[in-house]
């Protein structure tokens, strides 16, 4: 068992501290600082105590050192001790650095001489220069920090007490000291660190406390204390948790905190944003947040700087388990000249591979704390970030244009692995998250290039063209995959526009994805009066298909030549599917508008499936919608059950009919269907006409029907052909 060296025991340190209220005299109370029911340290113990500021960290240092005498309650301290507190604390800022070498050498109890035969080591390690021999009052802070820290490290101390202030000065000589303190822990020495960096903590310490108000809320194993600090330190408003399957988010002071399965997968610097303006630093968590809970899978934080005019609105929301979505925008109060603009994500050290757009490994670096490894200059690369431990991998996609993504990796001695995308003004900037080796096996829309592609587990179904709208105006055709992408916005729900070049409209899909099935739409933005016509749905498939059905019938495509367009048993219907071997069965529905025409092509490279509207339409400028419907992919059974239930759903809506006695006649959508005593005594095409013209043939259910007139026992009927569309048609039904 090794030898307690630190040892508190029901201590409590109190303040009389003046308070001034608006009125009245001063008035003194008795503040408790410290209140401590039992603390040990052993020999060769490497300690980190976290907090928020007046959590009574300093305090508690204090009064190991014998600096403060507790107001009651036990200390005991063996062995000599360090300290490394205040900046400039103990120093007389008249003296020189030597001469103040001297002066805290016999504090400590050292000769003149022994303090000789440590000042080349005090001076190498400070590497002040002439600077050793110039009066402290001309230091700067960081000065001081080198002389300070180089003097209590080598003055031989078996218990090492520092109070937060490794952060003050240059990166180089930070990193010489976290050397130093790596070098007396490996030595035995007792160290004691007060720090307000989790990743200083977790390098350094085995073992952590959390103080808060003064008390020892939490005490163990570094990591855990560390994970339990990042969810639950800060302030209140300022901080909060949202979790989806193994995932859990959180979002506390301006940072992004990611675990898996309630291990820390980003460093303790986690994700943040940073402004270079002039060579000044604005970092998100220096702002002052105000976080909202919208429900158990969102969150909107927004943050302000004090002298910077930025104000920030970040919305972090789960998508399902293995997906987050992390959308930051940036409302500038004032004109400001930004540099760069970045968007941070610092990851474990055990992420140590970087596989797309570029195989690279991040290396262990020697010669400095942080070092870029790589830039990436492509506006749109996902970053695909892979562990070589058990940790689930990262596929990391940023969704408006940037100027270069950047690679860094920490030192040897530390653990963070950063990505940083990065603009050059303070724009907007959404990054997704995903983990693709656990994603479920179902649809997901994606938009790699000119077209919109459907995918099913990383396999695209879609061919050339992808899924698709199109529409004429004055006579010449256009389609959606033949437009200028014009941007690639990602909301929760997916959105692209689309836009042509000297039409003032530009065309919006989005989606969303529901289980089992995606939502999807196609609006038109128009800026002043447009009209188009012949506008359709386009999906092309891949030739793996071989089966199509609708609600009315089925068919092969091996049964037709290549460019055929496949008479379907009813022209007008809401679902065209597919199946095949080896790919999952697919399903569209189209539910706005009504009465669509649908047709089955095969091609050599391709299977398409398209619904359209024989007629023309005019749009006033503003924002419409031109179709919306539901794509389903899955299962052979469950589509079929889809179809069965739209099939029933056609069956139950009412048609137009009239009767008489017990005969009654329904006209729905181009054909009869006639009805005795409630049975039907037509087949499934039931009752339609047919007119031959220069050799092609034109059936009723190939028109667009509107009853006209109807009553108890006649209807009048006007149909618009569709392969004559110069042609209508009026029909007079009537039950002598």
């Amino acid at each position: 068992m090794k030898k307690k060296i630190v040892s508190l025991k029901d201590v409590v340190v109190t303040y009389l501290t003046p308070f001034l209220y608006p009125g009245k005299k001063r008035i003194w109370k008795t503040v408790k600082a410290l209140e401590i029911d039992s603390f040990e340290v052993e020999k060769g113990e490497s300690v980190c105590i976290l907090g928020d500021n007046g959590a009574g960290k300093s305090t508690l240092l204090k009064v190991i050192a014998g600096i403060i005498q507790p107001d009651r309650g036990r200390v005991k301290v063996e062995g000599k001790v360090r300290t490394l507190f205040e900046v400039g604390a103990g120093f007389q800022p008249e003296s020189t650095g030597l001469e103040n070498i001297f002066l805290q050498g016999s504090l400590f109890g050292f000769s003149r001489e022994e303090i000789r035969e440590k000042i080349s080591e005090i001076e190498r390690f400070a590497s002040l220069g002439d600077y050793l021999y110039a009066p402290l009052k001309t230091y700067s802070e960081g000065m001081f920090i080198r002389l300070a820290f180089s003097i209590a490290v080598h003055t031989e101390p078996d218990i090492f007490l520092v109070d937060d202030i490794l952060s003050v000065g240059d990166i180089h000589f930070q990193k010489k000291c976290v050397d130093k303190l790596i070098e007396m822990k490996e030595k035995g020495i007792t160290l004691i660190l007060v720090t307000h960096s989790p990743a200083l903590a977790e390098r350094l310490c085995s073992r952590a406390i959390w103080l808060d108000k003064g008390k020892i809320i939490s005490d163990g194993e570094v990591g855990e204390i560390v994970k339990t600090y990042v969810t639950l330190s800060g302030k209140e408003k300022e901080r909060e948790v949202i979790e989806r399957g193994d995932l859990k988010l959180v979002f506390n002071q301006g940072r992004v905190f990611l675990f898996w399965k309630d291990k820390l997968l980003t460093s303790l610097t986690g994700g943040y944003t940073t402004f270079m303006k002039k060579k000044e630093i604005h970092v998100s968590y220096h702002q002052e947040w105000e976080v909202e809970r919208k429900s158990d899978s969102e969150i909107i934080a927004r943050g302000k700087f004090f002298a910077f005019p930025v104000i920030q609105e970040w919305k972090i929301s789960f998508l399902n388990d293995y997906e987050w979505l992390w959308r930051i925008k940036n409302f500038v109060q004032r004109k400001v000249e930004v540099e760069s603009f970045q968007v941070g994500m610092v990851w474990q050290g055990n992420y140590s591979k970087i596989e797309r757009p570029i195989e690279i490994y991040f290396p262990s670096i020697r010669s400095e704390e942080w070092k870029e490894i790589e830039q990436i200059k492509d506006s749109f690369p996902p970053i695909f970030l892979k562990s070589l431990q058990d940790l689930p991998s990262w596929e990391i996609a940023v969704y408006q244009p940037v100027d270069r993504i950047r690679l860094f990796s920490e030192g040897e001695n530390g653990e963070g692995k950063a990505i940083f995308w990065e603009k050059r003004e303070a724009g907007d900037l959404n990054l997704k998250f995903r983990i693709p080796e656990i994603e479920k096996s179902e649809a997901k829309i994606v938009v790699p290039k000119e077209y919109i592609s459907i995918q099913w587990e990383g396999k695209e179904l879609t061919g050339k063209g992808g899924f698709s709208a199109g529409f004429a105006i004055n006579g010449k055709e256009y389609l959606v995959d033949l437009f200028k992408r014009e941007e690639y916005v990602w909301e929760e729900d997916g959105k692209v526009r689309f836009s042509l070049k000297r039409f003032p409209f530009w065309i919006e899909f989005s989606w969303e994805k529901k289980e089992g099935e995606i939502l999807w739409w196609f609006f038109l933005n128009n800026l002043r009066p447009i009209e188009i016509s012949k506008p359709r749905i386009i999906l092309n498939l891949s030739p793996v298909y071989s089966n199509w059905f609708t609600l009315e019938g089925k068919g092969e495509f091996s049964n037709a030549p290549d460019s055929f367009w496949l008479s379907l048993p009813s022209l007008i219907t809401p679902i065209i599917g597919v199946e095949g071997k080896k790919v999952p069965s697919l399903l569209l529905r189209v539910i706005y508008p009504e009465n669509l025409f649908g047709v089955v092509q095969k091609e050599k490279d391709s299977r398409i499936l398209q619904f359209f509207l024989p007629s023309s339409i005019k749009f006033l400028p503003g924002y419409h919608r031109l179709f919306e419907g539901v794509l389903y992919i899955g299962e052979k059974e469950k589509i079929i059950e889809i179809r069965e239930t739209e099939r029933k759903r056609k069956r139950e809506k009412k048609g137009f009919f009239i009767r008489k006695g017990r005969l009654s006649f329904v006209w729905e959508e181009g054909r009869g269907r006639i009805f005795f005593k409630e049975g039907e005594i037509t087949g499934s095409w039931g009752l339609y006409w047919s007119i031959k013209r220069k050799g092609e043939w034109e059936e009723s259910f190939k028109s667009l029907w509107e009853v006209k007139e109807i009553n108890e026992e006649m209807m009048v009927i006007e149909g618009k052909g569709l392969e004559f569309p110069y042609r209508k048609s009026k029909v007079i039904l009537e039950i002598k």
